[in-house]
Order: structure tokens, then C-alpha cells, then sequence
């Protein structure tokens, strides 16, 4: 990366987007808007002319844009370059919003309308050649109409004309924007939200990622998320590119895979993440989760789904630490469950503490920390009208969304305490199912070589670690875990009967037994042998 290369990377990254919408959107639509913003992000002169516009002075705008449009056909005419064409179109539409769908010409209009009544095109017709009049509003409709007929002229004559000569069809769906931003090698949150108000979700996965599009989707709808950039698909980078972020704070390292978070598939646990992870080892990170998208497990869990791989971005956050952490499941769009532990999320999700659970309706007072968490749960699910799984912490006070992914198989919820009584044993079912067979108790990862395919899998917790072998469980009993665990979210995707929360006399009476049914709706362990 060159010297300048750098520098045009620290403006595109540090520039405000939401302060230039508000400053664009005084005069355009939020359609309009978006266009241009995008077009910013790609061609650097363009979004410096965006910081300097001066919608004071409509009149010497237009003269400088128009003088703009003529130096870019100019560039057309002499290299072909397709490119030159995408940057008149956005000039051109400048002028062209302005006199006809503009808070200037909206205004013009009206002004019109109250001194010649609704009929005043045909007033207007009279005074037509009288250009040279003082009157300030006639001056602004002389003003509107040489515009509109010189826009006229370069749209019909020299841009149709230059596009048929070049033989280069019009980008639609802002293909060309999106192919362009292959190129970027990192992108602040303000970026993808934007990114996010354009592109559909399945194209801008593919750029970004499943969990990046999930936090674009958190920050466009005003929720708190922490210091977010991301990494797009295929892009290598080297330490230079990392200079743009802050030396001094902590980082966590996530996976964002193309096929990561979707609708049918969470791949949960699958991929590496890292927390609390210092800026010199920024870089060896990245390149450690950009890497397990080719571990064994995923490559398993692909191939058990028939599903296809995906590109890896990743993710780069603020790392701060917890008051405490947990996960939110929708159960339906006025109610929910969350569960949480006194430490970072990474120990709930991975099975290793068991959780507090807490289930939650929309009127609820339940504080955490003194916040009403579940009420924000509640209006993330109504502002984007479905369900989902969510991620957050609390952080200095404040409740902080770490991730948003859709809920790929719904549970039934059944959160009331059963006693253990003999030979059943009672726990939380997390993944429904009934199942009997041969329970076979494995200490730890290491012993997978001596699980039986098609057996019951008795252990203390699962971790990613273990995620091959839940592949080939007949079903699944942890003495630790969670509803929202990765282990739980895994064995609903597959079918596998799940249960957890087992006490811990219960498990060591367990690890003696040899042949159990479970139920994993019930939460139920009947002991056979």
C-alpha cells in the first residue's frame, strides 16, 4: 500500500456518513442520498465535493457541477473508460435533482402555485422570453429551466450516445458500486450501514459477511453496538492496513463467513473467534479466523448439511470487559428468553458456566443491572418483524449488542424445575426428540475416538471442540450448558435430542449407567441400565 493509498484509506474511513446524510438529505431524497454517499466511498474527489457543497448557493453549484460534467465527457471521449461514465451519471444527478426533485425546486413550485394558482405553467408561458426581470422568483424559474434543458441535452445527446458507443450496458442494482468495493480493504461500521440501506442481504453477505451484516442491520436501526470494522471477503492484508485503528485499546477478532448467521443454518461455534486481543497481534488473529473456514469441523458440518463453503471476513471490535453477558431467543415477537452469566458471553455460548435464564414478555419490568434488557430485545424483534438470536453484554452500564443472527429452529420452551426421582433423571431440554440407545460418557474431546456412532454423548460441557462428534450423536446430555448454547443451537439444526443442567449427583449417577431414553422436549433421562 502506497503513501497515498493510505491516506485516501484514513479519509474514506474517519468520514462522517451520518453528518453528510443529514447535510444531503435537507435537499434530496434518502434514496438519492445513498447513491451518492456510495459513490463517495469509491471515488475520493467525489465525496470531497460532498463535504464542500454549498446549498446556499444553488446557482454557482450548478455552474460547477456542469463545468465538472464537461471535463468528465471530455475524459469519456478520449480513454472509453466505462468508469468516467458511473462519475457523470453522479454529477449529473445533482443538477437533476435539484430542478426537479428538490427541496429548492419543491419550494420553487410552490412559491409558483401561491402567486399563479394551480394553472401556473400557463402563466408562466406568457412571461416566457422575459428573461431579463427582477423579480427574484422569476429569476429562480429562468434559473430551473436553462438547467433542465442543458441536463436535457447531455442526457439524450452525449450520454446515450457515449453509452451506445462504448457498448457497455447501464449498471442496474448498483452492480458496479458493489464490484468496485471488492477492492476495499477495510470498512468502518458507518460504511456498512450504508452499505446496508442499499444492497440486498443476500449480495452483501457475500462481501461482508453473515455477523458484519447482522451488526450493519443493529447500527442502522439506532441500537448500540461496540467499535466495529470489518475485513471484507478475499482480502488479504498486511499490518498497514491496521494503522487506521486505535493502538491503545483491546480488540475481539470474530469470524463473519458468507454462509455464517443465515436463516436456515447458524453455524454456530463453528469458526474461531478471539477476544481481548492486543493491536501488535491484531494481524496474526485475523489470519488464524480467516483460516478456520477450512477446519475439519466446518468442512463436516457443510458437508452433513449439503451446504456450500463460504468466504471469510472478519470481524474487528472494541474489546472492553463485562459487567455480564448472555444471549436472547425469540419465542414469539412479544416475548422471549435471555440467559446470561457474570462474565464474558464466550463461556455461555461455548457450554463452559451455566447460565442464569430468564424468561421475559413484553410488559415486563425485569431489570439486569438496573436496565430493562428484554424491553430492547422486544424492539429489535418489532423493528425488523421476526424473531431472532441475539448476543450482548453489558459494559459500562450499557446494554451492548454483539451479534444478531436469525433463529434457525425454533424450541419449545419448557423452563419448569422437575425433580430427579429414582431412575429419571431431570434436566433442561433444549433440543427436542426422543432417544434410546447406549450412553456413553467421555471426559473430555480427547477420547472421541471411543464414542460408538449412533450413541447418547454424556459429557460436562461441549465446546467447538467437540462439534465433529455431535455429527454422529444419537443424542446429547451435558452436566453444563445452556438453552442458547452453541452445542444446543447445533443439536436443533440436526435433529439431535439435547439435554443440560444436569445437577451434579445426577451426572455422577449417570456416568455409571449404560442404557437411558431420553426426552428432549420433557428434559427427562430414563435410566435403563
Amino acid at each position: 500500500m502506497t503513501f497515498f493509498d493510505k491516506i485516501k484509506l484514513k479519509k474514506v474511513l474517519k468520514m462522517n456518513i451520518n453528518k453528510l446524510r443529514q447535510k444531503l438529505c435537507l435537499m434530496f431524497s434518502i434514496d438519492n442520498v445513498n447513491k451518492m454517499l456510495l459513490y463517495s466511498i469509491i471515488n475520493d474527489e467525489f465525496l470531497n465535493f460532498l463535504e464542500e457543497i454549498n446549498f446556499e448557493n444553488i446557482p454557482n453549484l450548478c455552474d460547477i457541477v456542469y463545468k465538472k460534467e464537461l471535463e468528465i465527457i471530455k475524459k469519456i471521449e478520449q480513454t472509453r473508460n466505462y468508469d468516467y461514465i458511473i462519475e457523470l451519471e453522479n454529477y449529473f444527478s445533482i443538477i437533476e435533482l435539484i430542478t426537479e426533485n428538490s427541496k429548492f425546486s419543491n419550494d420553487l413550485i410552490n412559491e409558483l402555485k401561491e402567486r399563479y394558482g394551480a394553472n401556473y405553467l400557463v402563466s408562466l408561458e406568457e412571461i416566457d422570453g422575459i428573461n431579463e426581470s427582477e423579480d427574484t422568483l422569476i429569476k429562480k424559474y429562468f434559473f430551473i429551466k436553462e438547467y433542465q434543458e442543458k441536463q436535457n441535452f447531455l442526457g439524450r445527446t452525449v450520454l446515450e450516445k457515449l453509452l451506445n458507443e462504448i457498448s457497455c450496458p447501464y449498471p442496474e442494482n448498483y452492480t458496479f458500486y458493489f464490484e468496485k468495493l471488492r477492492n476495499k480493504q477495510i470498512l468502518n461500521i458507518e460504511i456498512l450501514s450504508l452499505l446496508y440501506s442499499i444492497f440486498p442481504k443476500e449480495q452483501l453477505t457475500l462481501l461482508i459477511g453473515g455477523k458484519a451484516y447482522g451488526l450493519a442491520c443493529l447500527y442502522s436501526l439506532g441500537f448500540k453496538i461496540p467499535l466495529t470494522y470489518v475485513i471484507p471477503t478475499n482480502i488479504n492484508i498486511d499490518a498497514s492496513v491496521l494503522n487506521i485503528l486505535n493502538k491503545n485499546i483491546r480488540y475481539s477478532v470474530r469470524s463473519s463467513c458468507a454462509v455464517e448467521d443465515g436463516d436456515k443454518y447458524s453455524f454456530a461455534g463453528m469458526f474461531e473467534s478471539y477476544l481481548d486481543v492486543s493491536y501488535n497481534d491484531l494481524l496474526y488473529n485475523i489470519n488464524k479466523v480467516k483460516d478456520s473456514v477450512n477446519s475439519e469441523r466446518v468442512r463436516n458440518y457443510i458437508e452433513k448439511n449439503k451446504l456450500k463453503n463460504g468466504e471469510m471476513a472478519v470481524v474487528i471490535n472494541e474489546y472492553k470487559e463485562v459487567t455480564c453477558s448472555g444471549v436472547w431467543f425469540g419465542i414469539d415477537v412479544n416475548k422471549g428468553i435471555y440467559e446470561y452469566v457474570n462474565d464474558v458471553g464466550e463461556k455461555l455460548v461455548s457450554g463452559e458456566l451455566t447460565s442464569t435464564c430468564v424468561e421475559f414478555k413484553e410488559n415486563d419490568n425485569t431489570l439486569l443491572c438496573g436496565i430493562n434488557i428484554g424491553k430492547t430485545f422486544i424492539n429489535i424483534q418489532k423493528s425488523l418483524g421476526n424473531l431472532c438470536d441475539l448476543e450482548w453484554a453489558i459494559i459500562d452500564n450499557e446494554l451492548v449488542l454483539l451479534q444478531l443472527r436469525s433463529i434457525t429452529k425454533q424450541v419449545k420452551i419448557n423452563l419448569n424445575n422437575k425433580t430427579s426421582n429414582g431412575n429419571l433423571i431431570t434436566g433442561l431440554g433444549v433440543s427436542p426428540g426422543v432417544y434410546e440407545g447406549k450412553l456413553v460418557y467421555l471426559k473430555d474431546f480427547k477420547n472421541v475416538n471411543n464414542f460408538v456412532e449412533g450413541s447418547i454423548l454424556l459429557a460436562e460441557k461441549t465446546d467447538v471442540r467437540w462439534m465433529n462428534i455431535l455429527e454422529k450423536v444419537g443424542g446429547l446430555v451435558t452436566e453444563k450448558g445452556s438453552l442458547l448454547c452453541h452445542a444446543a443451537i447445533i443439536a436443533r439444526e440436526l435433529n439431535v435430542p439435547c439435554i443440560t443442567k444436569i445437577n451434579s449427583l445426577d451426572f455422577e449417577k449417570l456416568k455409571s449407567a449404560t442404557e437411558v431414553k431420553i426426552n428432549g422436549e420433557e428434559g427427562t433421562i430414563e435410566i435403563w441400565k
